[in-house]
């Protein structure tokens, strides 16, 4: 799983197709973000690079709720860290074999 946060001086959001394009030429670049497991319960599973990603059922755009939390360590990113474990805690089996890792 991956996070990315974006700031703008503007209100407006990042535009979802701009987002998905970008996405888009990432993974022409770089295969390896398609790709399943084949056989994912053995010693040494194959890997296969799936023919189509549908990138809306994979990225999820969340407007933020709470604001940057300061501590005299540094920035803490206490909405990230909540979205983030609960993403973790989500049982991904479902998708095995349509989505990528």
């Amino acid at each position: 799983m991956w996070s990315a946060i974006y700031s703008s001086l503007t209100t407006t959001r990042p535009s979802e197709p701009l987002v998905f394009a970008a996405l888009r030429i990432l993974i022409n670049q770089h295969p390896i973000l398609s790709a399943i497991s084949l056989d994912e319960y053995i010693n040494k599973p194959n890997l296969a690079r799936l023919p189509k990603i549908d990138l809306r059922t994979c990225i999820q755009f969340i407007e933020r709720n709470k604001p940057f939390s300061q501590t005299e360590a540094g920035d803490v990113e206490l909405e990230l860290e909540e979205v983030s474990e609960t993403k973790h805690q989500h049982d991904w089996n479902e998708y095995l074999g349509t989505g990528p890792f």
